[in-house]
């Protein structure tokens, strides 16, 4: 029987109170209806445990870690579990996902009968646009037509990242590349680098057709603290420098772009003046 390893990480939010878990827990007979085994683990990132209920009937796994290390060292956790318990995928959650019947149905379903792809996504839709899968041409971010796009194959002259909040990924895969990158991307630009290895390694990635909604608040400028822009950037500076050096003059000239949109447009103008400091480092 085949085996998921389930990984959704709280911050600062009660289980009870997260989406994800309040639209996954209603679709979680599917796993026994489709007879695919799962383990629940919660992996909570909050200064204080926040605790949960009694949640016995959904065989879950609760850890509190108040190092908050990112998401990166709770789906290693996790990855280790699922190694243990021989699991073959991992499916990876964040708190605020809204899970469908639909989702979990065809992805389980995928999990099942996929014998090349190594990651199953789904499409992500965060303010009424699509976030995720993202296509990229060079820095050039752009959406391109699913429809006319074959599920389990992609342009193999662009670089697909997805979102990891919904996405589910072989375990053989992630063993492969000695699990999730906790040094260099704990929090953000994970997915980044995740999707890149897929890429360079040309393993497959099966789009579902199945859609979800997920609040990506990072999106906005506006809504985000220095603190939490700062984290941002230097893991796109990471990123770039480092994994797309190619692309590394083109960069440059889109931090001075930025800067001068977010002196105009964003409030706290500490982020552009951010920006602009990073950039001249460069």
């Amino acid at each position: 029987m085949i085996k998921v390893t389930i990984v959704l990480v709280l911050y600062n939010c009660i289980l009870e109170e997260s989406l994800t878990f309040q639209t996954l827990k209603n679709h979680l007979d599917i796993f026994h209806k489709l007879k695919i085994a799962y383990e629940f683990i919660i992996y909570d990132n909050s200064l204080a445990s926040l605790g949960i209920a009694d949640c016995a009937e959904f065989n879950i796994k609760y850890i509190h870690d108040s190092r908050n290390l990112g998401i990166a060292t709770a789906y290693n956790y996790a990855l280790n579990i699922g190694i243990e318990n021989g699991s073959k995928w991992i499916l990876l959650l964040d708190q605020d996902t809204e899970i469908t019947c639909e989702y979990v149905s065809e992805i389980l379903f995928n999990c099942k009968t996929l014998q090349e792809e190594v990651a199953i996504v789904p499409r992500i839709i965060s303010n009424k646009k699509i976030v995720s899968p993202m296509f990229q041409y060079g820095l050039r971010v752009e959406m391109i037509d699913l429809e006319k796009l074959s599920t389990s194959e992609k342009d193999e002259k662009c670089l697909m990242t997805c979102i990891n909040s919904g996405a589910m990924i072989n375990i053989n895969f992630l063993e492969k590349i000695g699990g999730f990158n906790e040094k260099e991307f704990p929090l953000d630009f994970l997915d980044f680098w995740l999707f890149l290895q897929i890429h360079q390694l040309k393993a497959k990635v099966y789009i579902l057709k199945s859609t979800l909604s997920h609040n990506l608040s990072v999106s906005d400028y506006n809504s985000l603290s220095l603190k939490r822009y700062m984290s941002i950037l230097n893991s796109e500076i990471l990123f770039v420098t480092k994994y797309r050096r190619e692309q590394l003059g083109k960069y440059k000239s889109r931090l001075f772009i930025r800067f001068f949109k977010q002196l105009f447009l964003v409030k706290n103008k500490k982020i552009a003046y951010y920006t602009l400091s990073k950039r001249m480092e460069m």
